[in-house]
């Protein structure tokens, strides 16, 4: 199941920032005790795009591979599987939530 929209867990702690070059880093960490994890690049790519949804009508039932897609100019169909699985080791621990409704 491939969800349209995540959710931050209310006990992960998030840090975006950006380089003076334009990369998007973002630092995770569950809280009280981490650990922290790191995300550049395409990872910090798709998490924009899995938790600040969609922004437009037309996105409202876009994945967030599709979204992604447009954000790098790539084919989704080529890139959703690493989407996909990267989103559900996010998931796996604890560091995202399918968003419900």
């Amino acid at each position: 199941m491939t969800a349209y929209h995540y959710l931050r867990p209310p006990d992960v702690a998030m840090v975006g920032e950006d380089s003076d070059d334009g990369t998007l880093t973002i630092y995770l960490a569950p809280l009280p005790d981490g650990p922290i994890r790191v995300l550049t690049g395409a990872a910090a790519v798709i998490w924009q795009a899995a938790t600040q949804g969609p922004d437009s009508d037309d996105e409202m039932t876009a994945s967030v591979a599709g979204r992604v897609a447009r954000l790098v100019a790539e084919d989704q169909a080529d890139i959703e599987p690493h989407v996909d699985s990267f989103l559900a080791e996010l998931v796996a621990v604890g560091l995202l939530e399918p968003a419900t409704g």
